[in-house]
Parts: C-alpha cells; sequence; structure tokens
C-alpha cells in the first residue's frame, strides 16, 4: 500500500509515470473526468491490499497475559567471525545514513562556488543563519511545527476513544468501522488531497461541507485525516494487551467506570498513545503530498511582518507551496 501510494520519489525523480504524479497532473489539466477514473482506479487497488490486511488480522485475537521471558543472545565468540559481523553491521548503518549525511553537509554548501566538483568546495552558515534570524525562514517552520502539534492532539484523543470503543463494545458494523479508520492508510495521499479539494470548495452545511480549501485549517485536517491509522493502530496495539479482567477487578473493588478508564485503562494504554503521537507528529511535519495539492497563500497564519507578506511572495512565482 505505501508502495502504490509514493508521490514523493517520483514526483522528486521523475522519469516514470505512475498514478500518484499523474493524478496530479490530470487535475493541473483541468481533465477533471480522467482525474476521477484515475482516482478510483487506485483507491480500489489500494484498498483491495487493506482488506487482505484486514482478513489476515481477524483471523485471531491476542492477549497478552504476562511478560515472556526474552530469549537470550548469543554470543558470536570466533574471532574472525566477529570482525565480519562488525564491518557488515558498520557498513549497512553507513548505507542507511549516508544520504541523511550528505543532505547535512550540503546545508553548509556555498551553491555560488560549487560548479563540477563532486562535493561543494566552499562552505559557510548563511542558510541556517537565515533559519536562525529571518522571519521568512522562520514562518515556515512555525506554520509546519503549530498544525502538526493541532493535528496530533486531535488524532491522540480519536484514537483513545475509536481503540476503547473497538477493544470493548460489540455492536453491528464495528468491523467496517474498524476498517474505516484504517482506510486513510490504505488510500494514497494524492487521492486523499484531491478528495478534501473537492468536498471542502462547497458551502452546503447540511452536507457537513464547508469552503475550507483557502483556510488555514484545510492542511490541520488532511495532516489528521493522514495520521489516523497510524494513533489508532498504536493505541489499539495496546488496548489489545490490555486483559480486560484487569477493568473487572478494578470494577469488582468498588472502583467507578471513569476511575477505571482513568487509573486502569488511560494508565496502560499510555505508552502506546504516546508512540501513535510521535509518529502522528513526524507524519504531519513531513507530509508532503497533502501540502502539495492543498496549500495556498492562505494557508499560512504566521507571516512576516517585515517586507512582502509570504503570500505576496508567493504570488510572484513558483512554488506555490513555499510558505508550508
Amino acid at each position: 500500500m505505501m508502495s502504490m501510494a509514493s508521490f514523493t520519489a517520483p514526483y522528486i525523480f521523475g522519469g516514470v509515470r505512475v498514478l500518484t504524479t499523474q493524478l496530479l497532473e490530470s487535475h493541473q489539466r483541468d481533465s477533471q473526468t480522467l482525474m476521477r477514473v484515475e482516482t478510483v482506479v487506485l483507491a480500489v487497488v489500494c484498498a483491495l491490499f487493506l482488506v487482505l490486511l484486514r482478513w489476515i488480522e481477524a483471523r485471531g485475537r491476542y492477549w497478552g497475559g504476562g511478560k515472556g521471558g526474552g530469549r537470550p543472545r548469543q554470543v558470536v565468540r570466533a574471532g574472525g567471525l566477529r570482525l565480519v559481523l562488525g564491518a557488515l553491521g558498520a557498513a549497512a548503518v553507513f548505507l542507511l545514513l549516508l544520504p541523511h549525511a550528505m543532505l547535512l553537509l550540503l546545508s553548509f554548501a556555498d551553491d555560488a562556488k560549487w560548479t563540477t566538483q563532486i562535493v561543494p568546495p566552499v562552505y559557510n552558515l548563511d542558510a541556517w543563519r537565515h533559519i536562525a534570524t529571518s522571519a521568512s525562514g522562520q514562518i515556515p517552520l512555525i506554520n509546519s511545527f503549530a498544525m502538526a502539534v493541532q493535528a496530533t492532539a486531535a488524532n491522540v484523543v480519536f484514537a483513545l476513544l475509536a481503540a476503547w470503543l473497538f477493544a470493548r463494545c460489540r455492536f453491528p458494523g464495528r468491523s467496517w468501522l474498524e476498517g474505516l479508520a484504517v482506510l486513510p492508510y490504505a488510500i494514497p495521499g494524492t487521492v486523499t488531497g484531491l478528495a478534501l479539494a473537492a468536498w471542502f470548495s462547497v458551502h452546503q452545511p447540511w452536507l457537513g461541507r464547508f469552503v475550507l480549501i483557502n483556510t488555514y485549517a484545510i492542511l490541520p485536517l488532511a495532516y489528521f485525516i493522514r495520521s489516523v491509522p497510524l494513533t489508532v493502530r498504536a493505541v489499539s496495539a495496546s488496548m489489545a494487551q490490555l486483559d480486560p479482567s484487569l477493568e473487572e477487578a478494578a470494577a469488582t473493588l468498588g472502583s467507578a467506570p471513569g476511575r477505571v478508564m482513568g487509573t486502569v485503562v488511560l494508565a496502560l494504554v499510555l505508552p502506546g498513545a504516546l508512540v501513535g503521537a510521535m509518529l502522528a507528529f513526524i507524519a504531519a511535519m513531513g507530509e508532503f503530498v497533502a501540502s502539495i495539492v492543498l496549500a495556498t497563500p492562505a494557508n499560512g497564519r504566521w507571516r512576516s511582518r517585515s517586507g512582502p507578506s509570504c503570500a505576496t511572495r508567493i504570488s510572484r512565482g513558483p512554488p506555490a507551496t513555499a510558505c508550508c
């Protein structure tokens, strides 16, 4: 599902036409009918894998009745084998970190003096100084951080309620609701962004449609929807390991339902909620697909008070997502 939904890699590297980038191209060419067909095809293919995932998970229920003993590590005593394994591990880590290290190195490069050399010959702190001291450099970071915090807070509250409902309540359609909670995990970000843009471009309150497309709220809403599966699955995993007999024991000893929820359920589920919150925050801070589809100059709440506004700068040239 993640591979089918990938947008950033083909968008940046180019050279290969895939459905996720083709959707945006059709939208920009105003080929709405073609865009809708491509959207449905991509969504159906990804949803089929979600159905397979749900089928595998539904084959059993898993409860953590107690802590099991960890398997002891096998100590390699042969000196030559230890060196070989250590070298392989170091090489693997080096290869994984090399792109990030190169990006960090290039952040100090002087682009004006880098021509044909393999690595930049001159380095300075101009870009870092711009981020630290200039309002235009700080505004994108402030906007991203604020939107990520808002979306994460909503994700955690929603995940706690949804996980408890799925784990402790039995009602018709529960399995369908569980599937809907993880559906954004299967739906590509391009599809989600275009769907939000179409739905929230008309004012029809009786259908739950409001004009949010050129407002600040559209991006936190998109980040919230995109991260719902991460938080719900993280909290649900903790809830699945919580034996219901603990709640029954607390109730038997005279605790009210609210106290059981606060002192037993939330206390034991809190680690999963924190994990889900961190995942949601990281995903929101780095959400590229929804930003490039939905971002407009009106999305930036904080703007520079000196010089032209972010909206003015964007209106003078691409890219339209520079503010976010």
